[in-house]
């Protein structure tokens, strides 16, 4: 049984959810904001890609491939671009490789073992991590497998060990991980395709370097996903982590490919893409919820080509409303580059009704908190309205529908009355169920605290 608690449930799938009457899930799209960075540097160039998110505590890093052959590396680099607020970005000169004459570039790795092909890094929030080693990373292709990286600053990086530490996958594309602080353990989500179609792994680790057998994930219906879609698409990559508003919920913001359709006939490679949403309560069952797209290519027509829209894995808060998220388009022309887009604060997808409204009722929760607290939105007209049954569907006196007060505006953290208060100190600790009604209004989120 799920405990209602201070840590939001977010509407992404319908774990929560026992019976719908004229509500739905509906998926939300990031708003595009600014242009973060174009890869117009000589060593970059129109297939750079895989670019990876990281908070280093007062700052921000963007890593990512650097595959210009006009240089004196021809091939691939790590390069690494710097923000302080996650909005405006540059490059990070480093001094440490030597391109056409001059060390002021911002490239921290050449190709060593093929890892700049897909050099995915994170900030390690283990408490007993080496202080050598705060910045972790793993890359390589197929022919060696993966090698794990390690660096004091995020700037100086080195090898650690001798040998790549996962060697089961295909791993051309971004293969990322991450410290679960959730579960105490580093989580690796890798490509390999099954039957023929590009999918995902996952393997775990307690220090980094022994990693176990890769298991695919999942993508049934799963408990409380009726309306899921078990058939395989191509996912290019995953872009999966933790959502750090609950560190128990993975989000994956995968780039789905289509190899048989092409929009333009004279662009050099066939295939389109776009980025889609999946999410996860275990971190192995991602069930599709959702087979909309997250992000749709649009009206742009260079992103009608084949490798856009890949999602950065890392998001970064850039307000108190708000999520910047970073995915890269133009692939193959002269001006590839990192959007950015923003994204309500629990706002990827809603529990929804329009008019004349409708009804959700929750499967029964513990109830750990004072008060209960919705994300939520309606229109001037609109209202959400919240009635609490014990856990065989009996209205629990002073909590009826009649009691609850329409709860109507735009608000991240929404506290929910009944009669004017929003006291119910009396139930905690008790199994409920939960009877949300709305009005041309979406709910994001839920918590109790």
């Amino acid at each position: 049984m799920r405990a209602l608690n201070s840590r939001p449930y977010l509407f992404v799938d319908e774990t929560l959810c026992d019976r719908h009457s004229g509500t739905a899930l509906r998926l939300h799209e990031p708003r595009r904001e600014n242009v973060a960075m174009v890869t117009d540097a000589p060593w970059e160039g129109p297939t750079s890609a895989y670019f990876t998110v990281v908070d280093a505590g007062d700052h921000f890093f963007m890593y990512y491939r650097g595959s210009s052959s006009a240089n004196d590396y021809v091939g691939q680099l790590t390069c690494v671009a710097e923000s302080d607020d996650g909005i405006e970005w540059k490059r990070r000169l480093v001094w440490q490789h030597t391109v056409n004459g001059s060390e002021a570039n911002n490239i921290i790795w050449t190709n060593e073992h093929d890892i700049s092909h897909n050099f995915g890094a994170f900030f390690d929030d283990n408490p007993d991590s080496d202080n050598d080693a705060r910045f972790k990373a793993l890359g390589g292709l197929k022919r060696g497998g993966l090698y794990a990286l390690g660096s004091p600053d995020g700037i100086r990086w080195h090898i650690i060990g001798d040998s790549p530490v996962v060697t089961e996958g295909d791993f051309d594309s971004l293969n990322q991980a991450f410290w679960d602080s959730e579960r105490g353990q580093y989580v690796c989500y890798l490509r390999q395709s099954r039957d023929h179609i590009r999918s995902v792994r996952r393997c775990v680790s307690d220090d980094f370097v022994t990693w176990s057998a890769p298991e695919w994930l999942e993508f049934g219906p799963g408990t409380g996903a009726p309306n899921a879609d078990s058939t395989l698409e191509h996912f290019y990559t995953n872009a999966i982590r933790p959502y750090d508003r609950d560190p128990g919920l993975y989000l994956g913001f995968p780039k789905r490919f289509v190899p048989e359709r092409t929009r333009h006939t004279s662009h050099s490679d066939t295939g389109v893409s776009d980025c889609v949403l999946i999410a996860s309560r275990d971190g192995i069952n991602f069930p599709r919820r959702f087979r909309e797209a997250f992000i749709r290519p649009g009206l742009d027509q260079r992103n009608w080509t084949e490798r856009n829209l890949m999602m950065a894995p890392g998001m970064i808060r850039t307000s108190e409303t708000e999520y910047s998220l970073y995915w890269s388009e133009h692939y193959r022309h002269h001006d590839h580059r990192i959007q950015r887009g923003t994204i309500r604060v629990d706002g990827f997808a809603s529990l929804y009704a329009g008019f004349p409204g409708g009804e959700m009722v929750t499967k029964p929760v513990r109830l750990d908190g004072d008060m209960m607290v919705l994300n939520m939105s309606t229109s001037a007209a609109g209202s959400v309205r919240v009635e609490i049954q014990n856990a065989d569907g009996k209205p629990i006196d002073g909590f009826t529908m009649d009691n609850a007060d329409p709860l109507f505006g735009d608000d991240i953290e929404r506290a929910v009355t009944w009669n004017g208060t929003s006291d119910m100190r009396k139930l905690r600790g008790e199994t409920v169920r939960l009877r949300i009604a709305l009005t041309d209004a979406d709910v994001f989120s839920i918590s109790s605290i």
